[in-house]
């Protein structure tokens, strides 16, 4: 590709970046379809192709040569999520006259979903959450692990945790990321708040004032999500529930933060919570007119929350 294209390349991904800004798309969700662009843009040139007069023969070429990679199906549908987006942006901004991905994602990539027999993810017993939490080697660690189990936030709403959004008081968090959650604050119940306590009196002493996260590192500074995954494959393998030899998509086998979620709506559900009280809880988005005009009290969130949440002890 010659230069000046390279340039006019980079321009239409600098306005297609402050295009989903613009729309308030998550910072994570900007990074992934400009690194599909950008990931795409090397094959298009080899095939010949760009991204303003690519049509479905085009399209059908560039899915065959992503195929020849290896890649897994779920990163081909990630990398046509982040295509189709940056094409509805040329679209939009009188670049092209029309999309034909959407169609020929209908045609060529639903299948990926069907055709893969679903696992079950891997979700512990109470048994073994008590094991992790107990066997928790810092205070810090233990705040992690019962924060994640009873609440089932998301990992970078874990990460994006200051000192000021936690209220012991109200015994209540307040998630100020830009996960996709429609709940901003969830409650928290005693045992969370006594351990959290005991994390803030020992954080005191492992950094300086400035930090403002919530966890921290060995240096004082924010806890970032590869530490994070450690601390929480490290549990799996204290407990036997991570195999760490099985592939990153053996979902039953390998013990991530999203198993978290996943254990916390499994036992608010079997402990006879409501289902709206637990789709408040995970940030489910709005599925019905009802939902839309009937909203969920906090004051019964909270009600329900403590009457079902799991206990330690």
């Amino acid at each position: 590709m010659e230069p000046q294209l390279i340039e006019s390349l980079d321009n239409l991904i600098n306005g297609y970046r402050l295009d989903l800004e613009l729309q308030s798309k998550s910072h994570r969700t900007i990074n992934s379809y400009v690194n599909s662009v950008r990931y795409l843009s090397p094959m298009m040139e080899e095939l010949g192709l760009d991204f303003i007069s690519i049509e479905v023969v085009g399209l059908q070429r560039l899915l065959s040569r992503i195929k020849q990679t290896g890649v897994k199906h779920s990163r081909i549908g990630n990398l046509f999520s982040g295509f189709n987006s940056f094409i509805d942006f040329l679209q939009f901004t009188k670049r092209r006259i029309d999309n034909p991905v959407p169609p020929f994602r209908k045609r060529y990539l639903q299948r990926y979903k069907g055709s893969i027999q679903k696992v079950p993810r891997l979700t512990p017993t109470l048994q073994q959450m008590r094991e992790i939490i107990y066997s928790s080697n810092t205070e810090m660690e233990k705040a992690i692990h019962l924060l994640l189990a009873k609440t089932g936030i998301r990992r970078m709403s874990l990460l994006a945790l200051k000192v000021s959004d936690i209220d012991l008081v109200k015994k209540t968090i307040r998630l100020s990321d830009e996960a996709k959650v429609s709940s901003l604050i969830l409650p928290i119940d005693f045992e969370t708040v006594n351990q959290i306590e005991n994390w803030l009196h020992e954080r005191q002493f492992e950094t300086n004032l400035s930090e403002e996260a919530l966890f921290v590192n060995s240096r004082g500074t924010a806890l970032a999500k590869n530490m994070l995954a450690t601390i929480v494959r490290e549990a799996g393998i204290r407990v036997g529930i991570h195999d760490s030899d099985a592939p990153r998509d053996a979902i039953d086998r390998r013990f991530s933060p999203h198993c978290y979620r996943h254990f916390m709506t499994t036992m608010m559900r079997r402990n006879g919570c409501p289902e709206r009280i637990i789709a408040y809880l995970r940030g489910d988005a709005e599925k019905s007119i009802r939902d839309h005009y009937d909203h969920v009290d906090f004051q019964e969130v909270d009600h329900h929350y403590n009457a079902h949440i799991w206990r330690l002890n």
